[in-house]
């Protein structure tokens, strides 16, 4: 039986029956088919894990691209205000009495 299943055979009305793995599948032992049930269980378990595992992978990939963008941000906002502080002083101090001037210009030339 064992080698006839594994290759072709004719059958009766003279057509090739191919290997009857499929038969000897449901007719197997049971230890076999409970060898199979357990793969099939440890196959859905692992397929699960993978899918959980891209799932939290693709999620902290997300956190991390979110937590990049903010702190980017931060540090965008921070240098504006740095550079601010780092103008040259003698600019800062010619900005300052531009202001000043622009502030009191328009009361004094009314004035006169």
């Amino acid at each position: 039986l064992g080698y006839q299943s594994t290759s072709n055979r004719v059958n009766h009305a003279g057509s090739i029956v191919k290997n009857k793995s499929f038969q000897l599948q449901r007719s197997a032992p049971p230890v076999i088919q409970k060898n199979a049930i357990k793969m099939s269980i440890l196959k859905n378990l692992t397929d699960n894990a993978k899918r959980d595992r891209q799932a939290f992978t693709l999620n902290s990939a997300r956190k991390t691209a979110a937590l990049a963008t903010a702190k980017v941000k931060k540090e965008a906002v921070t240098q504006r205000h740095s550079i601010k502080e780092q103008l040259n002083p003698k600019l800062q101090e010619e900005i300052r009495k531009l202001q000043y001037r622009k502030d009191f210009s328009t009361p004094l030339t009314l004035g006169f």
